[in-house]
């Protein structure tokens, strides 16, 4: 059910974009980097590239921020929740549709999002010597990073468990790093 309603969004808004156009023909063309998704070494390619993340996938481009994560000039830390923790908070809702109400509130979704990206590179080393400590969200809120007994990692971020650590894919080239975490966390409000 959450892929669908997320593949349907995306699809939609896919659609809707590529119905938008210039109206000033004369503007020069643009040279843009064509980025391939999967291709690469930014986060956002990192979480092409896992299936335990296509939920967050779906989200990410939803809420329109693949490109920012897809910014290999820029290190991101991306705590990940996982295609689980996206259906645990699927099963919390009694109405069995709070993927669907995120997916069409776009800011709020960017909101969660952000909540889960801290701006710098922060592998599990770095994270458990600061650990206890509050970073500074993209959004701009802070997370509590804290000391968790039931992680493999030993490490929490918002209370919930960072399943892996350092998860990039090829820690000497990869832009940034993906924590994949147990649960959706949600912004103080």
């Amino acid at each position: 059910m959450i892929k669908k309603v997320l593949a349907i969004s995306v699809l939609a808004t896919g659609v809707v974009l590529s119905g938008c156009s210039s109206d000033d023909d004369d503007a020069p063309a643009a040279t843009v980097p064509t980025a391939t998704p999967g291709v690469g070494n930014s986060v956002y390619d990192n979480i092409v590239n896992d299936a335990n993340l296509s939920t967050l996938l779906a989200a990410i481009d939803a809420a329109g921020l693949a490109d920012t994560l897809d910014n290999e000039a820029t290190d991101f830390t991306v705590f990940a929740p996982s295609n689980a923790a996206f259906q645990a908070l699927e099963d919390a809702d009694p109405n069995d549709d709070a993927i669907a109400a995120l997916i069409a509130d776009p800011t709020t979704l960017s909101s969660i999002l952000t909540y889960h990206v801290v701006s710098g590179t922060t592998d599990a080393a770095t994270a458990t010597a600061a650990a206890p400590a509050d970073l500074t969200t993209v959004n701009g809120a802070t997370v509590a990073l804290g000391l968790s007994d039931t992680a493999g990692t030993g490490l929490s971020i918002g209370g919930a468990d960072i399943l892996i650590g350092d998860s990039n894919y090829d820690a000497d080239t990869s832009v940034g790093v993906v924590h994949v975490i147990s649960a959706v966390l949600l912004p103080p409000e």
